[in-house]
């Protein structure tokens, strides 16, 4: 286990820097929010997060924040909300519960007689007397109980969610604070005790997709100790044959409510069940980079919880808003660059290009996999105007790179298993497939370990994980790169997915001497699926419905194939109690299917991404900054070279 007291020295001196950054500075404590941004991330653990989340890059906020903050406002209001309006205080109804010996926090929006929000006040109330007062007014925000104890056990490390029969989240002493899909609190250890109100609770053990959730309610009594013990249950055991799960894109500090230590990632990947996890230094728009100090103290070694079945490493977010951003998992060096492109950074041009950057890491050992590919919906005509659009910010995290740089050979993945538009980052990833690139799916959540209420970005590390078929070799980061490269990869937030074609499992090649037919099979566990989706480089092949709510589901089928393809299985389903989001969703890599000796090469495909390039240059020319036009012109190479690719496409 890892314990702070045996922290590496600079580990420790970075760790007590940031919490001297947090004291001064709050929330925004890396200092890289300005204007709008600062306003409404400051208040994002009041608001609805995906409107806050949303706002950033949105024109309407950035003319009224205060107003646009107003007006994300869920209805009810949330606790710790207080609308002043000149004729009167009022807050959510009814009051969250609290204890008497805290403090509540909370925020009040001030209402002119227009309607208008004026300005915020910020108040922290004591649990003996939690009652605002302000603008002539008083109102009480919270109910004050008398507390028990909670002893939480398991078997293992789980996740945890502790409420009251308010829907109030409750946390042990020295936890994160975490609040992820729908605001579900949450927090990770195997043992621990907790302070609650009297009344009635619900607690719930989990342990990401491989496992159940197992809930239990208890009343409890004022003074008294009530022993809860739950341990969630295996649904499948995918390292058992090989299979084993990563989430590529995880930070452990990036601003917040708090500061993420080492600890704290060692329970939650342990506490999720996710074997492999990379944790990524990058900056956000200034110069600072966070946990450089941790990259570069376990630099090309395991963290010091690995073992047999569990590894953590330390890698890179690679970050240029204009072009897209993507991890390296792995790098046996420090990169010459962590970013470009950033106006308050010291490398404010969007030069060199990403390719030098991804060229540079994998030369160092990594694999590379762009993340959050894509923010806005691609239609099934794959327009692309929202990814190249003025209407919201121009530096809004899309990998308009992608398409670029996959060409030029340097792309080993694409996480759609994202925090991003799953379903248009598919659409893209399936053009890319369809001109015969050999390209991994992967997922990486931008799991944020300090921040407690900004979902996605606030849910556990690995609620959408990739698995990895490491082909019978022991479970290491050489052999999940290699299982990258290979293709041999789906990704999942909730059900596992088999597949195979003719007997050739995910990532193999079979050819056929003619045009014929392939032997469909696909199946899965863990519940939630509607439907199973074959598709290929002419769309959806098949579709098969499953309507009985089953824990699991098989298909064998037959598809015709007169001309060489990629096929893959994707798995649909609504919201479910057991994934942390809004829909069901799993992925395969494609099995290639070659007809006399030909690969896949589509016409179609080439053009839609000739179109994607065409757009990204025009883009480019428009907000790109450059110091000179030859850094501009190192570009442009880039894209000449992306488009003889694209064209032996169009003509092979």
């Amino acid at each position: 286990m890892c314990c702070e007291d045996e922290l590496p020295a600079a580990v420790e001196q970075m760790l007590s820097r940031y919490h001297t950054m947090m004291s001064e500075r709050g929330f925004d404590w890396g200092d890289d929010w300005e204007g709008l941004a600062k306003t409404l991330m400051k208040y994002v653990g009041f608001c609805d997060p995906q409107a806050i989340l949303d706002a950033v890059w949105s024109p309407r906020a950035a003319e009224d924040p205060i107003g646009f903050l107003l007006e994300s406002l869920p209805d009810p209001l949330p606790p710790g909300v207080v609308i002043s309006d000149g004729q009167g205080l009022r807050t959510a109804d009814p009051l969250p519960l609290w204890l008497v010996d805290t403090v509540f926090e909370c925020l009040v929006i001030h209402v002119g007689q227009d309607g208008t929000a004026t300005r915020i006040s910020e108040h922290r109330v004591s649990g003996v007397d939690p009652v605002v007062r302000v603008d002539g007014g008083e109102l009480r925000v919270a109910e004050v109980r008398p507390h028990g104890l909670l002893h939480l056990t398991s078997n293992e490390i789980v996740r945890w969610s502790v409420t009251d029969e308010r829907g109030g989240g409750w946390f042990a002493d020295g936890s994160l604070h975490k609040f992820g899909w729908r605001n579900h609190p949450f927090f990770h250890a195997k043992e621990t005790s907790l302070r609650v109100p009297e009344g009635a609770m619900t607690v719930v053990a989990a342990r990401g997709c491989e496992f159940d959730t197992r809930t239990e309610s208890v009343s409890v009594a004022r003074g008294a100790e009530h022993r809860v013990s739950l341990t969630p249950q295996r649904l499948y055991d995918p390292a058992s044959i090989g299979w084993y799960g990563g989430d590529l894109h995880v930070h452990m500090n990036y601003f917040g409510n708090d500061v993420g230590k080492p600890s704290d990632a060692q329970l939650m990947q342990i506490g999720e069940g996710l074997h492999l996890m990379n944790l990524v230094a990058g900056n956000a728009l200034t110069s600072f980079i966070y946990d450089r100090e941790c990259f570069e103290t376990y630099l090309g070694r395991d963290l010091p919880w690995s073992d047999h079945h569990t590894v953590a490493r330390w890698g890179v977010e690679y970050r240029n808003d204009l072009f897209g951003h993507f991890h390296a998992l792995n790098p046996q060096s420090t990169p010459t660059r962590f970013y470009t492109g950033h106006a308050r950074s010291d490398q404010p041009q969007d030069w060199p290009p990403n390719s030098v950057a991804a060229a540079e890491l994998r030369g160092l050992g990594a694999t590379i996999g762009y993340t959050h590919p894509v923010q806005v919906p691609l239609d099934d005509e794959g327009t692309l105007d929202e990814i190249f659009s003025e209407s919201r910010s121009v530096r809004s995290c899309d990998a308009r790179a992608l398409v670029v740089d996959a060409a030029l050979g340097l792309v080993d993945s694409v996480d759609v298993g994202t925090n991003g538009d799953v379903h248009g980052t598919a659409h893209l990833y399936h053009r890319l497939l369809g001109c015969g690139l050999k390209i991994a799916v992967t997922a990486g959540t931008d799991t944020m370990l300090p921040l407690s209420r900004l979902w996605p970005l606030s849910n556990p590390p690995g609620w959408f994980r990739a698995y990895a078929n490491l082909s019978g070799s022991p479970l290491t980061v050489q052999s999940w790169q290699q299982a990258v490269r290979d293709c041999r990869t789906f990704i999942t937030n909730g059900p596992w997915l088999e597949f195979s074609v003719n007997g050739a499992g995910i990532g193999e090649t079979i050819n056929l001497g003619t045009p014929g037919s392939v032997e469909i099979r696909a199946g899965f566990r863990g519940g939630g699926v509607e439907r199973i989706d074959i598709v290929g480089a002419d769309g959806v092949l098949e579709s098969h419905r499953f309507t009985d709510g089953g824990e699991s589901g098989r298909i064998e089928t037959e598809i015709a194939v007169s001309r060489p393809t990629w096929v893959a299985a994707v798995a649909h389903g609504p919201e479910n109690s057991r994934v942390p989001g809004p829909h069901v969703y799993a992925h395969t890599s494609p099995v290639w299917v070659n007809v006399s000796h030909q690969s896949v090469s589509r016409g179609e495909d080439a053009e839609w991404c000739l179109n994607w390039v065409d757009k990204f240059e025009a883009f480019t020319r428009r907000h790109g900054v450059f110091a000179t036009p030859n850094q501009l012109a190192d570009l442009l190479a880039d894209l000449s070279q992306s488009r003889t690719f694209y064209r032996q496409v169009g003509v092979g």
